[in-house]
């Protein structure tokens, strides 16, 4: 459906439009998509299943396609479950900024149950987060790409920010990304 589906009407909007160097898929989820077994079930009274015959999408070919509309930047939501090792690589393979993604689930004060505990789990979460865009900032810089602002150098931004939201656990995360986010560092 990403492949399918999403790309195919985001590239539509993207070459149809005088705004479409802003269109991106946000919910793009490849990474979990090449790694389901599509079922089926044989009989409605017995309960096996056995793998459909459908055509195997890899996940090069599914962030191929992705890239092909957000050209301009690779984006890791927070519940990719690919480490972002792959996107540092894909961003520095093609020269272009690195966005990860901060979930709500990551930042809901409803879901801590020790806060102190999961100040420290998001310092070190998002001081991981700052050095692989640091990583990808430099290694393009070095290959000649020029700060040019937005998306430079990439970012750590915030999915969904609501009422339920922790906001010691973003000030956390802006402080981490304040403070260690400089290149010349």
């Amino acid at each position: 459906n990403c492949r399918d589906v999403a790309i195919r009407a985001s590239r539509r909007l993207k070459d149809e439009n005088p705004w479409g160097d802003r269109v991106y898929i946000a919910n793009y989820r490849g990474d979990y998509v090449t790694r389901a077994g599509a079922t089926r079930t044989s009989s409605r009274r017995r309960s096996s299943r056995r793998r459909l015959e459908a055509e195997q999408v890899t996940l090069e070919d599914l962030f191929a396609a992705k890239n092909g509309v957000c050209s301009d930047y690779v984006i890791r939501l927070a519940d990719d479950r690919i480490h972002t090792a792959f996107y540092v690589w894909k961003a520095i393979e093609r020269g272009i900024p690195l966005y990860l993604g901060v979930g709500a689930t990551e930042i809901d004060r409803n879901s801590i149950g020790d806060l102190e505990r999961a100040s420290d789990e998001t310092r070190a979460a998002s001081t991981e987060k700052v050095a692989a865009i640091k990583t990808v900032a430099r290694a393009i810089s070095v290959d000649g790409r020029e700060p040019t602002g937005p998306p430079w150098p990439g970012a750590i931004y915030f999915e969904d920010v609501s009422a339920e939201s922790s906001f010691d656990l973003v000030e956390i995360i802006l402080a981490s990304a304040l403070q260690q986010g400089a290149l010349a560092g």
